[in-house]
């Protein structure tokens, strides 16, 4: 059986009875091979980690039970409602714009220095931005779920289960996904509103501590992970590592399941090209989400209006059913949920729509007007014309930070560049290297075979063990004493020792008697000649049975 206890790994051997004779049939034996699939330690990604048996909640002694990632999900559902509330609360009662028209010289260096200070929060945010995003299209890709191993439900130990069923992939895939959807949204939502914050500071001192509690923000998920693996007793994953399962298995969870064989692709499966593809969908998407958050500041820059006061304009249109494209229809409904369910579960004296309807309702004194409609395309396309120059520093700086050495490892143009590069490597050396890989491969299997032989041998060793209690038990012997001065039969002399055995004809018409043995010590034509010393006994013939001992059967009748 696997070491983990619950997925095939090593060399199995399973008993079948086929038309009345036993069978052995075994597994194919793989090494494990790594997935490739990187995380962080926290409240999100502990449920990507659960749906493949990584979390496990510590019992008494050595046992252990694994966590549904169903179970972990419910926390990160107050976890969204909080973050999402504290961003907005710090976000809401800020004034519409940020700097005045005319500035001077030295608000332009604290202007300089609160743009600089954005740069480097959105730093801070990539390898969590990408790490999410890369577990993501991990966890979308249909062949995930038949490729990777985890908690296998055609195990017979969890198919004696009663809940084995929650171990289909159906029933694991929706936590994982909308846990880290939720993850790259409030990602992003933090990101966005963390200019606002940032922009709105009196000062650089203060710009810098605001800075500090945004990644305080970000952070609450890490701590929600802490809180929840004290409570619940659960054991750190951070040494987990995705496994691939073997390829004999991969074929049975691709049969089984109906949506992944209608994308079966090969750039889709681990080992085959799915690491570079999502790693390249993955940087495009951020290309996409750090070019809008560039043209936010652009146009906060420009207008001198918050990025929040544009939210709470947009959050009062949708209020009045006012939407303008379809992503602010699902944008609307996603965040006036998230508004409405957390004011619904707090105990404020005061009304969501009505603050923002004061705030933004100018027959009610509030700002928005046109001016402060949110980014369009129009608007981004007159932004780029109007500072070319920095839009295309930008597009050169991300396209070679992100884009280009992502199409350069996705195409495996790098193996070829190192390769060709490597003029220190000759082509005898590259035989050699290739005979050598040959030979450890080569060695690697037959150290398989022989340790597949062994279990074998020991599995027929022991059913033949069996098999003799059996005969000693039908033909009715018992073992004797062994007398060594005894005397050999028919008045043999000068022969060494023979041990004895008492035996029982099998029909039972004789008594107890005494024959010799061959014993075990005596070379084989030493035994040979003990074995014509037994001759007939009483008109029965002597038979050897496996445990060394005699049993006299009646010679069959010549006619």
């Amino acid at each position: 059986d696997s070491d983990d206890g619950w997925s095939p790994k090593f060399t199995i051997h399973d008993k079948q009875v086929s038309r009345g004779t036993d069978r052995l049939t075994t597994v194919e034996e793989l090494d494990s091979e790594p997935a490739d699939v990187f995380f962080h330690v926290d409240m999100y990604d502990s449920v990507l980690v659960a749906a493949f048996g990584g979390v496990t909640m510590n019992l008494d002694g050595s046992d252990e039970l694994h966590v549904h990632p169903g179970i972990l999900f419910i926390f990160c559902v107050p976890l969204v409602l909080l973050q999402f509330w504290v961003t907005f609360c710090t976000t809401f009662g800020m004034p519409a714009y940020w700097r005045s028209l005319d500035v001077s010289a030295e608000e332009s260096m604290v202007i300089s220095m609160k743009l600089l200070l954005i740069v480097v929060v959105q730093l801070t945010f990539f390898d969590n931005m990408l790490m999410t995003l890369r577990c993501f299209m991990f966890a979308i890709n249909p062949t995930t779920w038949t490729d990777v191993k985890r908690i296998d439900p055609e195990d017979q130990r969890t198919g004696r289960s009663k809940l084995n069923v929650l171990h289909w992939s159906p029933f694991l895939a929706p936590f994982p996904i909308m846990a880290l959807l939720t993850k790259v949204m409030m990602q992003y939502w933090v990101s966005v509103q963390s200019m606002s914050i940032i922009m709105a500071s009196d000062n650089v001192k203060e710009a810098v501590f605001d800075a500090l509690a945004i990644s305080f923000i970000v952070e609450l998920d890490i701590a929600m992970w802490n809180l929840v693996r004290t409570i619940m007793h659960l054991d750190s994953f951070e040494n987990f590592t995705f496994q691939l399962w073997p390829m004999s298995r991969r074929a049975r969870a691709m049969l089984s399941s109906p949506v992944a064989r209608l994308v079966d692709f090969e750039v889709l499966h681990r080992g085959k090209g799915a690491r570079r593809l999502e790693n390249f969908i993955v940087h495009t998407v951020l290309f996409a989400l750090y070019a809008r958050i560039t043209l936010v500041s652009f146009h906060a820059a420009d207008s001198g209006i918050l990025p929040a006061s544009r939210d709470v304009c947009a959050m009062w249109s949708w209020y009045k059913d006012d939407f303008q494209t379809w992503e602010d229809t699902l944008k609307g409904y996603f965040v006036l949920e998230l508004l409405e369910a957390f004011s619904c579960m707090s105990k404020f004296p005061w009304d969501i729509r009505k603050e923002i309807s004061k705030m933004a309702d100018p027959d009610l004194g509030g700002y928005c007007t046109e001016e402060f409609r949110p980014l369009s395309f129009q608007k981004a396309i007159e932004l780029c014309k109007k500072h070319p120059r920095s839009m295309i520093l930008f597009l050169v700086a991300f396209s070679a930070l992100l884009l280009l050495p992502q199409l350069v490892y996705s195409t495996g143009a790098l193996q070829e560049v190192i390769k060709n590069l490597d003029f220190a490597q000759q082509p005898d050396d590259v035989e050699e290297e290739g005979q050598a890989d040959a030979a450890i491969e080569q060695s690697m299997l037959n150290a398989r075979k022989i340790k597949h032989l062994s279990r074998v041998v020991s599995s027929h060793i022991v059913e033949l063990n069996k098999r003799m209690r059996k005969f000693e038990k039908l033909t009715g012997i018992t073992a004797g004493e062994v007398y060594p001065n005894e005397s050999p039969p028919n008045g043999q002399a000068n022969q060494p020792a023979i041990p004895s055995a008492t035996l029982r004809p099998p029909d039972g018409t004789s008594t107890y008697v005494q024959v010799p043995t061959a014993s075990p010590n005596v070379p084989s034509a030493r035994k040979a000649s003990q074995e014509s010393l037994l001759g007939p006994q009483n008109g029965l013939r002597p038979v050897l049975s496996p445990s060394r001992s005699v049993v006299y059967f009646p010679s069959p009748r010549r006619f």
